[in-house]
């Protein structure tokens, strides 16, 4: 507001010297500001003129009543911009409780111990079954003592795992065992006009019923049972040329004389009848068919159906 008064004041004055004529007047204008409603009282004071006869009398009154103040306020000036205040949080007074103590661990002593006390064991000691050589290591083994020893044979699901013998005659290992030795249990023997390396027609054994589970040929009565010969179907001989898969496919009861046809023409015919008969007797019957130059083995014990009775297997051989 000073500003502009002092303008208005050099405005006038500059209208004064600049009034055409040598004689000049001027009017002083006082501007004060009433007691803070912002209206402004103005007086004036003039000074008289030298010449009366002046042309012109530049006379500027100024009055300035006391009025409200129409122009805009100045803006004001902006707030001063506050720093964004920072979050605040809770003041954290320091804990008064005070941290627990952690003494040093105490030193441990050793408990004080008996000597232990050696208790005998009451456990016997195991005793590790030796491996079973296997079939073709035991009749090696077997033949430095007996050379007798021409095979051993085994019948899956039976106890019949036992070396083959061959004599000068059929009755001999029916009352000695594999070592020659008088036993009235015997021993498995090939029919003794046959060949030892089962390449006969029909390879006849031989041995006694004793009614003892795994005990000679005792066994062959279980393929009288449809449910066992149905699952009980294979077997392996072993001799020291060749090695031979048996495949059981037949079983009947016979009278004694059952080498009939241990020895075949060399003819087709004589072994075609001796299939067919086998077919004739047997209980159970699977087909395999056989022809000439097929080699059959012909299991042989005793039974007791009728007098003289004897149960027989038949296979088939298939080297291998």
């Amino acid at each position: 507001m000073k500003k502009k008064l002092l303008i208005l004041t050099a405005v006038v004055m500059l209208a004064v010297l600049l009034t055409p004529g040598g004689t000049y007047s001027y009017t002083a204008v006082n501007v004060e500001q009433d007691g803070g409603d912002g209206n402004m009282a103005v007086s004036e004071a003039r000074s008289a003129p030298e010449s009366s006869n002046a042309a012109t009398e530049a006379t500027i009154v100024t009055e300035w009543a006391t009025t409200t103040e129409t122009s805009a306020p100045l803006p004001s000036a902006p707030p001063a911009t506050q720093p964004s205040a920072s979050p605040t949080f809770p003041a954290v007074s320091p804990s008064t409780t005070a941290a627990p103590s952690i003494s040093p661990p105490a030193t441990l002593e050793p408990t004080p111990t008996k000597p232990m006390t050696s208790v005998p064991s009451t456990t016997k000691p195991v005793t590790t079954a030796k491996s079973d050589p296997g079939p073709v290591s035991k009749l090696k083994a077997l033949r430095k003592k007996n050379s007798e020893a021409i095979g051993w044979i085994v019948l899956d699901g039976t106890g019949i795992n036992f070396p083959i013998m061959q004599a000068r005659s059929n009755e001999y290992y029916l009352e000695h065992d594999e070592y020659k030795n008088p036993s009235k249990n015997g021993a498995v023997a090939l029919d003794y006009q046959l060949y030892t390396n089962f390449t006969n027609g029909n390879n006849i054994l031989y041995a006694h019923n004793l009614s003892a589970p795994g005990k000679g040929f005792s066994d062959l009565v279980n393929y009288k049972k449809k449910t066992f010969f149905d699952a009980n179907k294979t077997g392996m001989i072993y001799t020291p040329d060749k090695n031979y898969r048996i495949e059981i496919f037949a079983v009947y009861v016979t009278d004694y004389n059952v080498n009939g046809y241990a020895w075949f023409p060399p003819e087709a015919e004589a072994f075609d009848l001796f299939v067919r008969e086998i077919k004739s007797k047997a209980m159970y019957y699977r087909e395999k068919n056989l022809k000439w130059g097929d080699q059959i083995l012909s299991m042989c014990t005793c039974s007791w159906e009728f007098a003289n009775a004897r149960t027989i297997v038949h296979a088939k051989l298939v080297e291998i």
